[in-house]
């Protein structure tokens, strides 16, 4: 005997628990993902454009009355208000997940650039200045760049202060997350990031400074 097609039909709609959970991972784990990508050290140094993903999030918000009204004409409605609800709700749970892995990417960046900082203390010592750029280190301070960083610049006078002090030099490199941003990773060899930016995130003896 032929089950009838309304039945079929509703065993395989989705339950909307189901799309209330699995909507958000997949709508959000790319935004994880290219918040993580610098824990490989490999690049996603500057991930520009990630803050897109609150589009949609705020088109979520919006629909989220008008699919509340679709839920009382029956159980597609309740689908897709699932579905709505957890793109609304798991936005801010996978932006802290996302910039906590990134955070800890830094983390790994400033261990592997203990060499790099060393070198250049090493120098300092020796000529009583800071080297010129990076390349000067190598190959008697530094016999290769650490992998796994940013593109630093070493900078130094009146690039990291006004006036210039002495032999203060900074490590720095730009890692933007937002079209418009201008965060840059840095290192102070006297460790005072002011002057360099305006909110300061340490990260060690490093620190993410944005303007």
């Amino acid at each position: 005997m032929t089950e009838p097609v309304a039945t079929v039909t509703a065993a395989r709609r989705p339950r909307p628990w189901t799309l209330f959970v699995l909507v958000p991972v997949f709508a959000y784990a790319p935004m994880v993902a290219i918040h993580a990508s610098c824990i490989t050290g490999l690049g996603g140094w500057s991930i520009a454009g990630v803050e897109l993903f609150v589009l949609l999030w705020l088109a979520a918000l919006v629909a989220l009355p008008i699919t509340a009204v679709c839920a009382w004409f029956g159980p597609a409605g309740r689908c897709v208000l699932a579905a709505g609800a957890g793109l609304a709700i798991a936005f801010v749970p996978a932006l802290y997940l996302g910039s906590a892995a990134r955070t800890w990417g830094f983390h790994l960046a400033a261990e592997r650039a203990k060499p790099l900082v060393a070198a250049v203390e090493a120098y300092v010592r020796d000529h009583g200045a800071p080297p010129d750029d990076l390349p000067s280190l190598s190959p008697r301070y530094l016999a290769r760049m650490p992998s796994g960083l940013p593109p630093l610049e070493l900078q130094s006078g009146r690039d990291v202060l006004q006036p210039p002090s002495g032999d203060r030099w900074v490590l720095r490199a730009s890692v933007p997350t937002a079209i418009l941003g201008f965060e840059t990773f840095c290192y102070a060899s006297d460790g005072d990031f002011r002057g360099l930016g305006g909110h300061v995130e340490r990260i060690g003896d490093w620190a993410i400074v944005s303007d």
